[in-house]
């Protein structure tokens, strides 16, 4: 399984921490995270985790219908990969052992998709992205 984005240049794997930080103005990366997404409109992938993850974020935060539709949009504008058989397993096996559940099955969809460079604002998760052999996108 790899991402087929189509384009010429490499996709990015984008962590949820990212999309929310990016569409919440009292997350402490708040302004990185947009600037980093509007330098990368194109070429991401998530996992369909991520579309969960994100719009449970913003509930949290009571985000306004509009700022839904912009998640939504934003979501939509990501290839979003299954979560397969095949990354639960490797998911299960990444180091280190202290990678929290989701974070594993985020990397592992990375991994699995054949990408090769990782967006996260999550400090344990780069450790697990890293240990996985992912280039940090340089957030």
């Amino acid at each position: 399984m790899t991402a087929d984005t189509g384009l010429d240049f490499p996709a990015v794997y984008v962590d949820t921490s990212v999309l929310v930080a990016a569409l919440a103005p009292d997350e402490e990366h708040h302004k990185v995270a947009r600037v980093w997404l509007q330098d990368h409109r194109e070429g991401l992938v998530t996992s369909v985790l991520a579309e969960v993850e994100l719009m449970r974020a913003l509930a949290r935060r009571r985000a306004s219908e509009r700022m839904l539709a912009v998640a939504r949009a934003m979501l939509a504008g990501c290839e979003l990969v299954d979560v397969t058989e095949e990354i639960r397993a490797a998911a299960s096996d990444l180091q280190p052992s202290s990678l929290r559940t989701l974070d594993a099955l985020h990397v592992a969809t990375a991994v699995i998709a054949g990408l090769r460079v990782f967006a996260t604002l999550d400090v344990r998760q780069r450790v697990g992205a890293d240990e996985a052999g992912l280039a940090s996108a340089g957030l």
